[in-house]
């Protein structure tokens, strides 16, 4: 039932199949005038990669190789790993304390000491290299605390917490 003075929404049983055929037809207009497609995703590096990374990995290079074919322009994929993830919780005379996963110490299997970052970054850069390799679509991989200081980043954080 909708409510006085309210309009009423109807959006189509079939979504936008009736306007958009291919994925391409999402960006193209987007597209327009650019050089190349930038395709972005991230994880947090805390663990060896689970199904659901693998498939976004798996899902975001398919899609910028679609989109390299479809609009005729190169695609680069960006993955930001956010090593600034929490890794560790650890209390202390102050109170609890958060370690991120770039700060989280931890021993591998024959007994080296790394932290939790650099452990199982290793998984995600193999499965980055086969991806890239198998569709043709270079990457690049972009830590939180580069991310973070791009100043308009920086001015949306800024403008959310406000």
């Amino acid at each position: 039932m909708v409510g006085e003075g309210r309009k009423r929404i109807v959006l189509a049983p079939v979504g936008i199949t009736h306007i958009a055929s291919d994925l391409a037809d999402l960006v193209r207009v987007r597209a327009a005038g650019r050089d190349r497609i930038e395709v972005n995703t991230s994880a947090q590096p805390n663990s060896h990669p689970h199904l659901g990374s693998i498939t976004t990995l798996a899902t975001a290079f398919a899609m910028a190789e679609h989109l390299q074919r479809a609009l005729g322009l190169p695609a680069h994929l960006t993955f930001d790993a956010l090593e600034n993830s929490p890794g560790q919780s650890k209390d202390t005379p102050a109170g609890i304390m958060q370690m991120s996963l770039s700060d989280t110490p931890i021993t591998t299997g024959d007994g080296q000491a790394t932290t939790k970052e650099r452990r199982f970054m290793g998984s995600f850069e193999i499965l980055l290299g086969h991806f890239s390799a198998q569709t043709g679509v270079p990457y690049t991989v972009r830590p939180y605390r580069e991310f973070g200081l791009i100043p308009e980043f920086r001015a949306a954080l800024i403008a959310m917490l406000r």
